[in-house]
């Protein structure tokens, strides 16, 4: 979210503010809080109040407003690349909460990626243990193909051409915006 829109929807000035302060912004060059101050939208202590505001923490993973396959994609690269097996370990890594966390493997769960090992005691308290099923491996390595092909294309995936034979990463390196080599 960028500063306009989180000043919109705290109230504190309107579109028509924000734009002004965009073109203050295209003429002077600066940061866009500064020229609403200079402009007497906004107080500069209003501005830091709103700076200096942590968001509040997503309880769900729709709130997190990133892609559940994106979430699982990663879930299953620290799996895999890590040996993570338990939904505390991989909160942690992914700095999510727990509850989003259990979202994400029950959401893993359902679509075959991983299955539950059974419960272990962990820190004074039980926890389930996972592993990838097949196509949960399978998946962490498109998952992990494709990271390596963005970094090769240097972020600009149409400027990579993606060779393979296998029909999900073909269809996953389109959707992502590689070019995807002979058929």
């Amino acid at each position: 979210m960028h500063l306009g829109d989180i000043l919109v929807a705290h109230g504190l000035v309107k579109a028509t503010d924000v734009e002004r302060g965009l073109q203050r912004q295209r003429d002077r060059g600066g940061r866009l809080g500064d020229h609403l101050v200079a402009l007497g939208i906004i107080s500069a202590e209003e501005l830091a109040r709103v700076l200096t505001t942590a968001p509040a923490a997503p309880n769900s993973v729709r709130e997190t407003d990133i892609p559940m396959n994106s979430l699982l994609g990663l879930l299953l690269k620290l799996m895999q690349t890590r040996g993570f097996d338990r939904p505390s370990q991989l909160a942690e890594e992914l700095k999510l909460s727990i509850v989003v966390t259990t979202e994400l493997m029950q959401a893993a769960g359902d679509r075959k990626l991983v299955e539950s090992l059974g419960v272990v005691e962990s820190n004074g308290y039980q926890e389930k243990r996972f592993q990838m099923t097949e196509a949960g491996r399978r998946r962490a390595a498109d998952a992990l193909q494709l990271a390596a092909a963005f970094v090769a294309a240097e972020n600009r995936p149409s400027a990579l051409e993606v060779v393979t034979l296998d029909d999900r990463l073909a269809e996953a390196a389109g959707k992502e915006g590689f070019v995807v080599g002979p058929e």
